[in-house]
This record gives structure tokens, sequence and C-alpha cells, in this order.
């Protein structure tokens, strides 16, 4: 009897669990969105790159209305790119990630944080700030967050140090790479 009533209780918990997806962000919602490879971040008028290993948002998810994630910490590290170091450190903190469409076909939100800004520090001496907004999607399967390039980051500030065939006041930048919810977390509207 014992063993039947456990199989009769255990197997409908497990199914549960199998089943669900994710979290809904019901209410804010605590979310890591750790880096799945590099996060990188290019010069579209000198074709220069910074790329980071190592990239982790931290924040709050929650359901519609905006911003559906709201971050509260950005950290960049193991950044380089065209023989440089670079030490990237996220400014003008939080940052939210505003809808602006969604597609119920892939249950993708698509958006863009706004105000975004980072001031990179090369290791030739170089100190420049970018700011502006990037282009980005939360794939609720899977729960993935993307940084899709395009967006309205721009260089604001360098230094007289900086190498003008590598960046200038008024370049644009795009951002890429893809993050994953940790706890995986679903958003739609």
């Amino acid at each position: 009897m014992r063993t039947f009533l456990k199989r009769t209780l255990i197997a409908p918990a497990v199914l549960l669990l199998v089943s669900l997806p994710g979290v809904s962000a019901s209410a804010d919602t605590a979310v890591t969105f750790i880096n799945i490879g590099p996060v990188s971040f290019t010069n579209l008028n000198t074709g220069a790159t910074v790329s980071c290993a190592t990239s982790i948002l931290t924040g709050d998810a929650r359901p519609f209305p905006d911003p559906v994630i709201t971050f509260n910490t950005a950290s960049f590290q193991d950044c380089d790119g065209d023989f440089l170091l670079f030490h990237v450190t996220a400014s003008g903190l939080p940052w939210g990630f505003y809808s602006t469409s969604y597609d119920p076909t892939t249950d993708t939100v698509f958006g863009q944080p706004n105000d975004t800004s980072v001031r990179v520090e090369a290791s030739d001496g170089c100190v420049a700030t970018v700011s502006g907004s990037v282009s980005a999607s939360y794939a609720n399967p899977g729960g993935t967050f993307s940084l899709n390039g395009g967006g309205t980051l721009e260089v604001k500030a360098t230094n007289g140090l900086c190498d003008p065939s590598l960046i200038n006041v008024g370049d644009q930048y795009e951002a890429q790479g893809d993050y994953q919810a940790s706890p995986m977390v679903v958003i739609r509207p």
C-alpha cells in the first residue's frame, strides 16, 4: 500500500517539475544573466572590436508594463581586442529593458535597454565613454537574453590618448552576445 501511495504521489510531482519551463515573472523576480560565449562591442566606423570573455548581469524581471527587466549590476571581465587589454565598467545603472514587440510564434520579447553606458579603459591609456540604447531580445524558451547589435550606442567622450584609427567621439557601436537567465523566467505581455 505504501509503495502504491508513494508512486501515486511522486509521479505527478515529477511530471509537474519536468513540465515547468521557467518561473513566471508575475511579480519582481531576482534573476542573474551569465554570458554564453563572448560579449562583443564593435565600432561600426573603424571596425575595432572589444570582446569580453565573462559578463554577468543581475536584476529583476517582472510582467508588463515596462521595463520588463531592470539590470542593477553589469560586469564585463577578461576583455581584449586590437592587441590591447580593456577594462569595461558599467555606469548609469540601473538599466531598463523596455519591450518594443512580442512574437508569440517564437515566444520572444524584443526591445532595448535604454540609457546604457560603459567606460572603456584600454591598456594604452585610452579612456572612452560609450552610451545609448542596445537592440536586444529575451526568448522565453531557453531563457536567453540576447544583445542583437543595432541600437544607438555612441562614443560620447575620449581622452587624448585614444588611437583615432580605433575610436573617435561620435563613432557608432553595436553590442552582441547571449546570456542565460538563472532562474529561467517567463516574460509575456
